[in-house]
């Protein structure tokens, strides 16, 4: 790809433009992603946008393009202009992650609730609320199975299952179904059975 001074070819900066505006009909998902995925191999979203010009295609994919380069602050002003069901939905979302991603900024039933209305995941959550047994139960309900695996070491140390038949019933029927993912190699399993035996946790 051709160079361009300390920025991105525009072949390059194509490629990430359109990924970013490929959500055109789905934006809650784009929401979701970047806020799952905030950063990889150095770069963040912020530093991908700005490098690649992206460009939002509507006002949706505009209000997550600004709360992931510029933050919560600048994606509220951008409310008062694209103002619909969609973008008010995504900016809930996008409030809610904000929160829960700060233990300064929210309390345990408010998170707990935030998680459930939201479906949100491990990634969207402060590592201080993951040490939690109520945090992780309330996960363990909308976690997949790949998911839950990287997880039973953390489970095991926090004696999560002991006492608990409906969560030790979840994860055993989970398990069952790992045979209608081919995606799932079978050492993954054995190395989850290990860490939950040892009560070690996946890094």
């Amino acid at each position: 790809m051709e160079a361009s001074g300390s920025g991105w070819g525009r072949s390059m900066r194509i490629v990430i433009s359109n990924w970013y505006n490929s959500f055109e009909n789905n934006p809650m998902r784009l929401a979701y992603l970047i806020t799952k995925y905030k950063a990889g191999h150095g770069f963040n979203h912020r530093d991908v946008i700005r490098l690649a010009h992206v460009k939002p295609i509507n006002g949706p994919t505009e209000l997550i393009i600004l709360f992931a380069s510029q933050g919560l602050e600048e994606a509220n002003f951008c409310m008062g202009i694209f103002h619909s069901p969609t973008t008010v939905e995504i900016f809930e979302f996008l409030v809610a992650v904000e929160k829960t991603s700060k233990p300064t900024l929210i309390d345990m039933n408010e998170l707990k609730a935030l998680l459930i209305k939201h479906e949100l995941v491990k990634e969207h959550i402060h590592n201080n609320f993951l040490r939690s047994r109520d945090i992780l139960e309330s996960l363990l309900r909308q976690m997949p199975v790949t998911a839950m695996l990287h997880n039973l070491g953390k489970m095991s140390k926090l004696h999560f299952l002991e006492g608990h038949l409906f969560f030790e019933d979840t994860v055993i029927i989970k398990l069952d179904n790992i045979m209608k993912e081919p995606t799932i190699h079978p050492l993954n399993v054995f190395f989850a059975w290990t860490q939950y035996r040892t009560g070690r946790e996946d890094k």
